[in-house]
């Protein structure tokens, strides 16, 4: 029996040392058995060569550059209309007669006043001539020649008074003359001839819009801000207006206005933009198509706009495949961008392969098995 327990014991410590033995071999196997990379699967693009002519595309209004409503500055009864509804007119052209005969009424007296008190300040001023010797040598009272004075400066001051008069009951009556302040283009002539004018009367007699030049005003978005900031470097920027409704309109104007903030509501920013407008194609409230041309880049790097990264640096980046597969960070300087493409003015080579999908998955270094576009 005790053999038998030996032979027992011998065999299970060797089974516990074949245990021991393929467990440590299992260890150092799983610790020395070489590192294979597992390649993230993405697509590519080469690097060209081109040139990059940016464009704008949006809606804006037209707005006339100067709109006046036409009122009378006097109160009268309307005695001649010159003009037509929807008539072109220039500046100073007669619009609207008031009947002036009350005014060269009040002008006639008030001339008439003027010219009597004249007469009267003549005379004062003669008996202030006279008196004056008189009193150097003491002939009359100091009384008498202080009324004297007083009578003349009264006489000269009643003329200034009537002269105002004269001058009002002028502009009064000028203003009987309704001339047009702008050139432009009449609306809707509201009075008939011989309806009563009330002056400063709420409802105007017909409003002026001016046509040559014209506004489009428009909005960009605030993700456009870069040229934005690149219209306000240069003196002049070019936009072109067409209409769907009008195939040819086909105008040239150039930005004169970028507002000095963005709208928090809607992150647009809005600009306006003149037109010369010689044939008058385009009309105040019109909607017009506008195109902006942020000039073109000349033999630039383009590339794929969804291949490009920023960090929390605000660089831009891209990742680069190199000959043995792996992915590499590459910081770049972009340049504008159209559509889907966006130029790279540093950082990559023609025909560099860039990825433009999958590229989230990467670190500098990373294995990648590829296709390209």
């Amino acid at each position: 029996m005790k053999w038998f327990i030996v032979f027992k014991l011998k065999h299970v410590s060797v089974g516990i040392l074949a245990i021991l033995f393929l467990s440590l071999g299992g260890y150092y196997f799983k610790r020395h058995k070489p590192h294979v990379d597992t390649a993230i699967a993405v697509t590519v693009v080469a690097a060209t060569a081109g040139n990059l002519t940016p464009e704008i595309h949006t809606i804006g209004t037209a707005v006339a550059m100067q709109t006046v409503a036409i009122k009378s500055q006097v109160a009268g009864q309307l005695a001649q209309i010159r003009v037509k509804s929807g008539q072109n007119v220039t500046l100073g052209e007669v619009l609207f007669i008031i009947n002036p005969a009350s005014f060269q009424a009040t002008l006639d007296q008030a001339t008439a006043l003027l010219n009597k008190d004249q007469a009267l300040a003549v005379f004062a001023l003669q008996e202030l001539s006279r008196y004056s010797i008189l009193a150097k040598r003491g002939f009359i009272a100091k009384e008498f020649f202080g009324q004297i004075l007083a009578n003349a400066k009264t006489a000269q001051a009643t003329v200034k008074s009537d002269q105002a008069a004269v001058n009002s009951a002028q502009l009064q009556l000028a203003y009987c003359t309704i001339k047009a302040p702008i050139t432009g283009r009449l609306g809707n002539i509201i009075p008939k001839i011989g309806d009563l004018i009330i002056a400063n009367d709420p409802t105007p007699m017909v409003t002026i819009n001016q046509f040559q030049p014209i506004e489009v005003q428009f909005s960009l978005p605030s993700s456009e801000i870069a040229l934005v900031k690149h219209v306000m470097s240069h003196s002049a920027t070019y936009v072109t207006a067409t209409s769907e409704d009008d195939p040819s309109l086909n105008m040239s104007g150039i930005i004169d206005f970028i507002d000095n903030q963005i709208d928090p509501a809607t992150s647009n920013i809005i600009l306006k933009a003149s037109f010369a407008n010689l044939n008058a194609a385009i009309w105040p409230g019109e909607l017009v198509q506008i195109s902006i041309d942020d000039h073109s880049e000349k033999n630039v790097i383009l590339i794929p706009t969804e291949a490009i990264s920023e960090n929390q640096q605000g660089q831009f980046y891209v990742y680069v495949i190199d000959t043995a597969q792996k992915a590499h960070l590459q910081l770049i300087t972009v340049g504008k961008h159209l559509a889907t493409t966006t130029s790279v003015l540093q950082g990559l080579n023609v025909g560099d392969l860039v990825v433009n999908a999958g590229q989230f998955r990467l670190t500098d270094g990373t294995l990648t098995t590829h296709s390209r576009e």
